[in-house]
């Protein structure tokens, strides 16, 4: 856990926003500061060990920010916590869409998907960190949000029981499944500091092995 010191050293000064009467319009400063609220609280449940652990004033030291600008957007850390999920969900699953190239070969989709993927995570780490492993500390208050997505990706991957007759008879929860185990490798690299992108092969070979076989996944990921 962060010292307090630790937490305006290296988090406090990086939120600050600059003072003076040349303010920004309160539309656009509003935003920015639920922006940085947001990103503050993945950053503040990762140092912090897990949601239970994690106050809105650890999020505000991350953040720069007065209890005043926290209650004016949020009503409480659940409903914070709920909309950094619902944000940074909705911007991955935007990201992921867009790589889903349509009519390519599926492989070729799950390959493209999961490169966005590791592509965000690069970009994004934080966030991603959030959404694949710090969430499940927040137990109930995030489980809907959670099964919600699960079940968006889970449907785009069951196209794959078309790629092959042997993938027919998979049993029902391969997907979900399949998702659990990629989340943990992803969010294993991130807790790791691993650079992602050399990750795509295992990613790849690891999705596909049930829809094509082990042999056939080998060769289309690693060529």
């Amino acid at each position: 856990m962060a010292s307090g010191a630790d937490k305006k050293d290296s988090a406090g000064q990086r939120w600050r926003f600059p003072r003076g009467t040349a303010a920004l319009p309160a539309p656009l400063m509003g935003e920015i500061q639920c922006a940085r609220i947001l990103e503050a609280t993945c950053v503040a449940i990762a140092e912090e060990g897990g949601y239970a652990n994690t106050t809105v004033t650890d999020i505000l030291d991350r953040a720069g920010m007065s209890n005043k600008t926290f209650y004016e957007h949020f009503d409480n850390k659940d409903a914070c916590v709920v909309a950094a999920f619902r944000v940074y969900g909705d911007r991955l699953a935007a990201e992921l869409a867009s790589a889903w190239p349509d009519p390519a070969p599926w492989p070729e989709r799950v390959r493209a998907t999961l490169a966005a993927l590791l592509a965000f995570g690069e970009q994004a780490p934080s966030p991603l960190r959030f959404l694949l492993l710090d969430a499940q500390t927040a137990g109930s208050v995030l489980r809907v949000e959670q099964l919600r997505a699960t079940e968006r990706l889970a449907e785009a991957l069951r196209e794959g029981r078309a790629a092959d007759e042997r993938a027919v008879d998979l049993p029902p929860h391969t997907e979900e499944m399949l998702l659990a185990a990629l989340a943990w490798r992803v969010g294993r690299a991130l807790l790791d500091a691993e650079p992602l992108e050399p990750l795509e092969p295992e990613l790849v070979e690891f999705t596909l092995v049930p829809y094509l076989g082990a042999a056939a996944a080998r060769r289309f990921a690693r060529p």
